[in-house]
């Protein structure tokens, strides 16, 4: 279960962010916290009508919580993996004029980088050792 308020932004919901906590839009666009590190947290946005390109920014961490907590922009997960097929796999999704991700992108002036993704095989393999470092660090 998710929900609109980015994790640790109101103590009461008990949740923490952490690396691997992720958000998604109504237009198919995703956030993923990648690190965060001296209050500082490290994120990319993806465009899931381009998946190619993933929009990287970094932002104080009250700041980010802020920002992404306004409204029901963005949905929240803090205990499920982030969907790395859905990026991976063309899924038919609704047009949209400006899709959230280019939004945020260019309002931040975020830098754009290409991912590499080697194969699906690649992404399992990687979903398996973060859950293993997960259940290992519980």
């Amino acid at each position: 279960m998710g929900t609109y308020q980015t994790p640790g932004h109101k103590p009461e919901n008990n949740d923490i962010l952490s690396v691997g906590c992720w958000a998604e839009n109504d237009d198919g666009s995703r956030i993923l916290v990648n690190k965060i590190e001296s209050k500082k947290v490290y994120y990319q946005v993806f465009n899931i009508q381009n998946p190619s390109y993933a929009h990287n920014d970094v932002r104080d961490e009250e700041v980010f919580k802020d920002f992404y907590s306004s409204g029901k922009d963005w949905f929240w997960h803090d205990k499920t993996p982030f969907p790395w097929k859905q990026l991976t796999v063309k899924n038919p999704i609704k047009t949209v004029d400006i899709p959230m991700s280019e939004k945020v992108a260019k309002d931040l002036n975020m830098k754009v980088s290409k991912l590499k993704v080697i194969s699906s095989k690649t992404i399992l393999i990687g979903e398996n050792i973060k859950n293993a470092i997960g259940r290992f660090l519980k």
